[in-house]
C-alpha cells in the first residue's frame, strides 16, 4: 500500500480485523521495494540480467526478493478487493431488511 492511500478506520477493522495485518504488509513491501531499488537500481531495467556486467549475488537476490514482493501485493490488494465486496453485500442485505 503506497503510504498514502487512506488507513482502515477503526469500523472497518471492527468488521474485518485482518485488515490491519494486509496494512502492514502492504507498508512493509513499499518500504522493502524502495529499500531495494536504493541499493540496486540497476534493478530497475527491464532485463537487467542481459544488460548489466556486474551481477552480483546480492542483485539477483534483489530480484527475487522484488518478484517475491510485486506478487505479495497483488494477493494483498485482491484480499482487500474481496472484503470490500463482502462488505457491499453486507450493506445492501442490511438496507433490503430494512424495508
Amino acid at each position: 500500500m503506497p503510504l498514502d492511500l487512506p488507513r482502515a478506520t477503526p469500523e472497518q477493522l471492527a468488521e474485518a480485523p485482518e485488515l490491519a495485518a494486509l496494512e502492514v504488509l502492504d507498508c512493509a513491501a513499499h518500504v522493502a521495494t524502495r529499500a531495494l531499488l536504493a541499493a540496486g537500481p540497476e534493478l530497475l531495467d527491464h532485463d537487467f540480467l542481459l544488460e548489466h556486467a556486474n551481477i552480483t549475488p546480492q542483485l539477483c537476490l534483489g530480484a527475487a526478493v522484488l518478484s517475491a514482493l510485486d506478487t505479495l501485493t497483488v494477493a494483498v490488494e485482491r484480499y482487500r478487493v474481496h472484503l470490500d465486496q463482502l462488505a457491499a453485500l453486507r450493506l445492501r442485505k442490511t438496507e433490503n431488511n430494512a424495508f
